[in-house]
Formats: structure tokens, sequence, C-alpha cells
């Protein structure tokens, strides 16, 4: 046993820090901050322990930082935490306990609602819903499109990325198990849950030749859509192409078929073929000292089809799937294989996003669109989110003039309180990465690929003339650089007395028909900041319909399509100040289906906001 550290005299430990409060929290994540120990503080320990449980866990940040997630909780769950400084061998005292902070239901866990027990045992199995994109189906060339989750993320309102990754390899390579392992990864199956998944959909003709394992069970090629939702482990949605293996005992000319069958797959236009390719993962199995005839010479069969293409290889990984379907209660070294599991599909992943889109049908310009839009589209619905809040305090002030009418006619002061927007700095977690403009105070992208500020140039955010196409001012790119912070905006109410409205608005203590004036002054503010908002969304609106068309993909909305988009994404986050945005977004979505009625009608949207008498 080791010996625990000293403790110091009152004067010489760091004293109690602030209570820790939550920063945010996921299923099996919880991030946390607190006021820091004075004194000298090397570290911190956090400690923490679900609510109705006497044993604590610990674990200590690696500077005086004083923020932290803590990793590996159980879903639906509530937690305490504590912490307290460390400065060499002397320990601070812990701080007040935290109030119960509840993970959310993971990801996995509400799929597993839906998905189909094909398996008993511990853990059991499920087959997930899949849904096959009937219009994408090629009978002749055997490939097909199934959906797991919304495409087109209509569900979050804001679009994401989209990496596509194909799977090749020889028969019995475990491209199967990869995919599963890879699917029970993003979907954040967590190694005390008492289900895995699995996703591989076969056809009735595959499903025949299960048990001869000399042939390729695998038929189709099949693109596995996975749609970026609430609760994913990657902020991107991933298309996983797995195809037949290669080599099996019906010779050459089945391989020469699966290259064909690839080459069909990547050269036929609209939805039945692929648009773009991030990544090939050439499967291989560990324990094979030597490649299989079907793997060997300089370039394997599989990649023939892909030479026109010029798809990079840059990197290799290696993946342990062992404790994916073992049981963690009768296997112990099962915790360990399963950590080194999901660490490897983490740099994958990460990885995987930092590589640069393939275009098999849009050109090189196209592509640099499509993700300067998206960038834009997010920036926007942060903006409208300020926006929002900015009409409601300028709506509650306008209320606060109507009511004090006799106060604003006689001078007579008054006190009142209004929310007001605010932004911090919240730190990142390490290997995030931010184009920052110093010039504007704003994060024009939150998770950018290049970490040197010399090579900001070359991040999306920026035109051709190396102009931002994101902050407020359009700033050359040599005023931004890598953060390890963002900024996010707050609300928090003051207090206000009646010489700063009149300031604000204008309105001289010695005019006549001072309260006229006021609302009317209101007024005209309410419709400016109405008609802000209303603009930014309409650009967001008209960006998903331009990166519809560019995608190849019919995804139209309208304007009140747009507009409960928002407010559904609203009440399911419920963030800080949700009520307030659906509120203010209601009024505009019935403002939206006015004009969507009446077209042949000249009349601006905000005709319709009246003073309230």
């Amino acid at each position: 046993m080791s010996n625990p550290r000293p403790k110091a005299k009152d004067d010489q430990y760091p004293s109690k820090p602030g209570k820790p409060e939550k920063i945010s929290i996921e299923s099996t994540t919880c991030t946390i901050s607190w006021e820091p120990s004075t004194g000298p503080v090397d570290c911190y320990e956090v400690r923490y322990k679900i609510k109705t449980s006497k044993t604590w866990s610990k674990v200590q940040t690696e500077g005086p930082q004083c923020m932290f997630t803590v990793q590996n909780l159980k879903g639906r769950t509530a937690y305490n935490f504590q912490v307290r400084g460390i400065a060499g061998s002397i320990e601070g005292p812990f701080s007040y306990v935290s109030e119960p902070y509840e993970t959310k239901v993971s990801l996995a866990w509400r799929l597993m609602q839906s998905a189909r027990k094909v398996e008993d045992g511990s853990p059991a199995k499920y087959k997930l819903e899949l849904d096959e994109k009937l219009s994408a189906r090629n009978e002749k060339a055997k490939t097909r499109k199934c959906v797991l989750g919304e495409f087109g993320n209509k569900r979050l309102g804001v679009p994401v990325g989209e990496k596509t990754i194909m799977m090749v390899g020889a028969t019995g390579a475990g491209k199967t198990t990869l995919v599963d392992g890879m699917i029970n990864f993003i979907t954040d199956v967590a190694l005390d849950d008492e289900f895995r998944f699995t996703m591989i959909d076969l056809t009735s003709e595959e499903k025949n030749k299960e048990s001869n394992q000399a042939i390729s069970q695998t038929e189709w090629i099949t693109c596995y859509q996975i749609c970026h939702q609430e609760g994913c482990k990657v902020p991107f949605s991933v298309n996983i192409i797995d195809t037949p293996g290669f080599g099996d005992t019906r010779g050459i000319k089945r391989d020469e078929a699966i290259v064909e069958q690839i080459r069909s797959f990547f050269t036929t236009p609209g939805d039945i073929g692929i648009q773009t390719l991030d990544a090939v993962c050439f499967v291989v199995q560990s324990p094979l000292a030597r490649l299989s005839p079907s793997q060997h010479g300089n370039i394997p069969p599989v990649l023939a089809s892909l030479k026109e293409a010029e798809v990079p290889f840059k990197e290799h990984f290696s993946f342990n799937n062992s404790a994916l379907f073992v049981d963690p209660t009768k296997n112990k070294t099962a915790p360990m294989f399963w950590e080194m599991g999901q660490e490897s599909f983490d740099i994958f992943f990460r990885n995987l996003q930092t590589v640069q889109t393939k275009s098999l049908q849009l050109t090189a310009e196209v592509l640099v669109e499509r993700r300067q839009i998206e960038l834009n589209i997010k920036s926007l619905q942060e903006e409208i989110k300020v926006g929002l809040h900015t009409l409601h305090r300028v709506e509650i002030e306008k209320k606060i003039i109507k009511d004090h009418e006799k106060d604003i006619n006689a001078n007579k002061n008054f006190i009142f309180t209004v929310p007001q927007e605010y932004f911090v700095k919240v730190m990142l977690p390490p290997g995030q990465h931010t184009t920052t403009c110093l010039r504007c105070n704003r994060t024009c992208h939150d998770d950018c690929t290049y970490l040197d500020n010399d090579e900001k140039h070359k991040c999306f955010v920026f035109n051709k003339r190396g102009f931002c196409t994101i902050c407020i001012e359009h700033c050359y790119w040599r005023e931004h650089v890598n953060c390890n912070y963002i900024y996010q905006m707050r609300v928090r109410h003051v207090t206000g007395e009646l010489k700063e409205l009149r300031q604000k608005y204008q309105i001289a203590s010695n005019e006549k028909e001072k309260h006229e004036k006021f609302v009317k002054a209101v007024t005209v503010e309410l419709n400016k900041q109405a008609n802000e908002v209303w603009n930014k969304m309409k650009t967001v609106r008209k960006s998903l319909q331009r990166l519809s068309e560019i995608a190849l993909r019919p995804n139209p909305l309208t304007d009140v399509e747009y507009v409960k988009l928002l407010i559904e994404n609203e009440k399911r986050e419920a963030k800080p100040g949700w009520q307030t945005r659906v509120q203010m977004l209601e009024e505009l979505k019935q403002r939206a289906q006015i004009i969507t009625e009446m077209p042949e009608k000249k009349s601006q949207l905000w005709e319709t906001v009246k003073a309230k008498d």
C-alpha cells in the first residue's frame, strides 16, 4: 500500500476551491468547472460518485486548470462531484459537493428501443433497424444504400460534415466485425451496456451463403449511411461502403466482377452512385504475416478500379475488437481490450476528420463551396440565437415603457430589470483547434484542421482572396489565430433606470409627448431587430437549398418548414433561454405563414409587428 500524502498545516495547503458546476453533460461524460484555490496549486483531484452510492472514484487534472471532463460515466445516472487542490505532496480540503447532475440517455440506448434482438446472451446482440433507399438500389450492379437515422440532418437543423469510407479486403478478413465495432463506437455503446449492435444487412441471396466460410457472404455493395444525430461520438455523418470479399473460392472472375461493381458505384450519377470518397480501408487480419495472393503485388486488385480517382493512402490503423461481444463480468481482460478498441476508433475518426474529401462526381470548387456554406450556416444559427434574445429584450423594454407612461411624462425615475446577452470564453479539450478572429473577437471555425497560424489561409472559412466569410468585418486570414477556447453566449439579468432608456432611444427629458416618442422609437428598434433575424433565417434557408443543389439531393425547405425545424431543435436541446427563443420563433412562424399564404401581396413580414396597446 502506498503511503497517504502528508497533511499540511492550515497556512500551507491550497484553500478550499469553489463548488463544481456543470458546463456540459452527455451520456458518458460531464464537463465541470470551479473557482480556483488560493495559493500554489500544481493540479486538482476530481472525485465523483453515483448519487446513491458511497464509493468515490477519482482522477487528477494535468495542470492547475479549473475545468475538467470526467469520462466513462453511465447514461441516465446522477453524479456528484468534488475537487481539491494539490501542491506537491500537500492536499488541500475538498470543495463542497456539487449538485447531482444526471447524464443523458445515450444514443445507443435510444436506438436499442427500436432494434431487433437477434441473439441472446450477455451482452445480447441487436440488429439496428435500417431503411433501404429504394431509389438508390441498382439491381444490375448489385449496389444499394441503407440509412440509419434521418438523412439530411433535418432534425438537427444545422448541416454537419459527411465522411465516406470504403471497406475492402479478402474474404474472412474481418470487415463485418470492424463495421460492427465502428457502429457500436459511433452510437456510444458503453462497456457495461447489456447489449451490442450489429448492422450488416444481408439480402436473402446472401443469407443462403452464410454457412459457407469459403465464399464471401456479401454479394452486394452496400453503403450504410449513419446520419449524425444527438449523442453521436463523431461530429459528422458516416457512410460506410461494405464490399464483397476478394479471393474466395470462385476465383479471379469473381474478383473482376467485384471491381466492376465498384466502378459502377463510383461512376453512376445521382443518388444511385457515390459523389465523394474520403478513405479506403484495406482490412487485413493482424495475425497474418504475409498478404494473401489476392492482396499481394504493388497494387491490390481492388485498387485497380480506384486508380483513375487517385485515391491516396496515408495512414494505417490497428483495431482490437476482441472485447466487442464479450461479457465484461466474466472476462477480466475485457475492460482493457474494450478501452484499446475505443481508443483505436477515436484515433481513426479524428484522423478521418482531417482527410480532404476526394470528389468522384463534383468539382473541387463545389466541395469547397459546400464546406463554406456549412460553416456559414452554423455561424448564422448562433447569430439567430443572439438575435432572438435581443428581440426578446427589446420587447421587454417596450412593455416597461408602456407600463411607466406616467413616470416618463413626469420625468420620474424608476428601476427595471432586463435580460442582457454577453459572451464568455469556454476552454476546449486538448487536440481541438479553432480559427478565431482577434479583431472581431469571434470564433469563425470551432474545429479547424490547421493548428499552425501560418497555415490558417487553408481553413475553409477563407475565400480565394484570403478573406473570412464568417466574421463580422470579413477580416484577412492573418487576423485569425488558433485558440484553446471558443466564445459562447450567456444571458444575465441587469438593472437599469429611466435615464439609460432615454440615452438609448435618444429622448430628451424636456421633450413633449415623451412617452409617445418612446413607444415609436422602441417599435422602430423592434422592427429592425426582427428584420435582422428574419434576413439571417432567409439566408440560412437559401444556403440549405444551395447545399441540396450541389449535393444532388433534393431537400427543399420552405420558410415555415425551416422555422418549425428550429423550434423542434430548441425544444429538444432545452439549452438555457430556450423558452424565450421558442416564443420568438413561434411569432416568426406565424409571420412566415402569412407571407406563404399571400405570395401576390407586396407586404413585408414585419408589417404585422404592431404596438401592443
